[in-house]
This record gives structure tokens, C-alpha cells and sequence, in this order.
């Protein structure tokens, strides 16, 4: 059960914006211009049978994609030296319970916007639906779980981060004040939920990074109103700042002690690290 290292994953690209979310390579020799008409740059193509919107992960030599549509959700492990389709995996879309209108994403969001996560172990995908699956490098499906039809105005699109041989899930829906709004973690191995700890916001898409401020890692997150750290363990919350307002879809990072957060079309916000409870007036840079 052992998982892999935090060097290990730096070398790869295992999460959204890469490792620690900040969107930084390790690898100093990246290409950095290509040209899709002339084939400049690029070493292959290769057509994926459903569409989405997430970002490639990568972990050694494999690649990993999601798609979807109205009929099938699927995740697609790729050969990073070949560009071969290697496999596909398909998640079942849990019906709606009684009463509940089926979800009809908008179009520019679509059936797979959350880019995926691995661990080095597994690779895990959340769908627009609340549907979440977990596949083995070789495409054997080793568990899934329905976290419910999510109430979100634009569809989910969140995507997943993980911590040691936990998934963790920023499942942000409906209003503030309904109580709908959680971080989820679920154990890797398994899909049993690990811990859940109930937030304080509406439905957000922003994506959670796991950052190491000091000794410590913290789980990062935004939302209307609240920027709120996590100890990833146990869900324990261990700081928040009241900055934010409206649709929240950027990402936080960390640096130098600092966690920077937007709020679109408004304000950047710098927020010291190392405070507890509600720092709000007291860490805001």
C-alpha cells in the first residue's frame, strides 16, 4: 500500500498545473513552441474518441485523459513515447434517484472538464455527473462511486488532487446558505470516503492544490467568500480569509510563504501563511 514519493511525483505531471499546482516542470529541457499545422515540434498525434476539457497527467512513460458525452464516460491511457491509445476505460453514470432531473451540462463545460490525478499507483477521474472512477496503469478498473448529481449552475469541473493514498475532492455546490459544499477525501485503494468535511460556500470551480508550507501539508482551497486550508489527513481545517466574492474558477498557488488567490476580474490577494482560525484581518498581505 505504499505510495509514492514527493520527488517522484515532481519529476511527473500527476494533477492539474502539475504536483503542487504552481505549474512548474522540473524538467529544464521543455519545448516551448510547436506549430499544429507544419507538425514543427510535435512528435505524434492522436485522435481521443470523446471529447473534454481537462489537461493531460502524465507519470512516466503514460499519459492519462478523460472524455465524455451523454452516453459514456470514459478515461483514456495513453503511451507518452509513442501516442498510443493504449486503452479505455469506461465509468458508469449513476442514474438520478427518483425525482431528480437527469444533469445537462452547458456545452462549454461538458461531461469531462476535471483533469484527472495519479498517485504513480492508480489514475483517478471525476466527471461532470459526480461520477468518479479509478483505474490501474493497465486500464483495469479497480473501483467507482457516485457522489451525486451535483447542484451546480454551470456543471462540475473541479479537478481532483491527491495526498499520500488519498483522492481529494473540492465538491463545492449549490448556495452558501444550503449546506450542499464539501471537501471529500477518498481512500485510493478502496473509493471508501476517507473523511468529509463540510464548507462554508456555494458551488465554486477551483481546483484544490496541496502545498508544503513548512513542516506541514496543506490542502488550499477557494470559494465565495473563503479562502480555507485543510490539513490533509483528517480534513481538520486549520486557517481561512474572507477575500473572495462571485464565480470562483481560478486556482490558488504557493510561494515563498504566500498563497496567492484571484478573484476574477477584480483583485489578486497575497495571504501569509502560518496563522490559524480566521485570518482574515490578520494575514492578508
Amino acid at each position: 500500500t505504499s505510495t509514492a514519493s514527493a520527488e517522484q511525483a515532481a519529476k511527473s505531471w500527476p494533477s492539474f498545473r502539475g504536483s503542487d499546482g504552481c505549474g512548474i516542470s522540473t524538467h529544464a529541457n521543455v519545448p516551448s513552441d510547436w506549430d499544429g499545422k507544419t507538425g514543427k515540434g510535435i512528435l505524434w498525434k492522436t485522435k481521443i474518441p470523446l471529447a473534454g476539457n481537462n489537461s493531460p497527467v502524465v507519470w512516466g512513460d503514460r499519459i492519462f485523459l478523460s472524455g465524455g458525452d451523454p452516453n459514456a464516460l470514459q478515461v483514456y491511457g495513453f503511451d507518452a513515447v509513442s501516442g498510443a491509445l493504449l486503452w479505455t476505460g469506461d465509468v458508469t453514470r449513476a442514474a438520478p434517484k427518483e425525482g431528480e432531473d437527469p444533469l445537462e451540462p452547458m456545452e462549454d463545460t461538458g461531461f469531462a472538464a476535471p483533469t484527472m490525478a495519479t498517485d504513480g499507483r492508480h489514475v483517478y477521474a471525476i466527471f461532470v455527473t459526480g461520477d468518479v472512477g479509478c483505474f490501474d496503469f493497465n486500464g483495469r478498473k479497480v473501483w467507482e462511486k457516485s457522489l451525486g448529481i451535483p447542484d451546480s449552475s454551470y456543471g462540475y469541473a473541479s479537478s481532483l488532487a491527491v495526498y499520500r493514498n488519498l483522492l481529494l475532492i473540492q465538491y463545492d455546490q449549490g448556495g452558501i446558505e444550503d449546506g450542499l459544499s464539501a471537501l471529500i477525501a477518498l481512500d485510493g485503494f478502496s473509493g471508501q470516503i476517507a473523511w468529509q468535511t463540510k464548507r462554508p460556500v456555494g458551488n465554486s470551480w477551483s481546483s484544490p492544490i496541496v502545498a508544503r508550507i513548512g513542516e506541514q501539508a496543506q490542502v488550499i482551497t477557494c470559494a465565495d467568500p473563503w479562502v480555507i486550508a485543510y490539513e490533509p489527513a483528517k480534513g481538520a481545517e486549520l486557517w481561512r480569509a474572507k477575500c473572495l466574492k462571485g464565480d470562483i474558477a481560478p486556482s490558488p498557488i504557493y510561494s515563498n510563504e504566500l498563497v496567492f488567490v484571484i478573484e476574477p476580474y477584480s483583485k489578486l490577494v497575497a495571504i501569509r501563511t502560518g496563522g490559524a482560525g480566521d485570518v482574515t484581518q490578520t494575514h492578508i498581505a
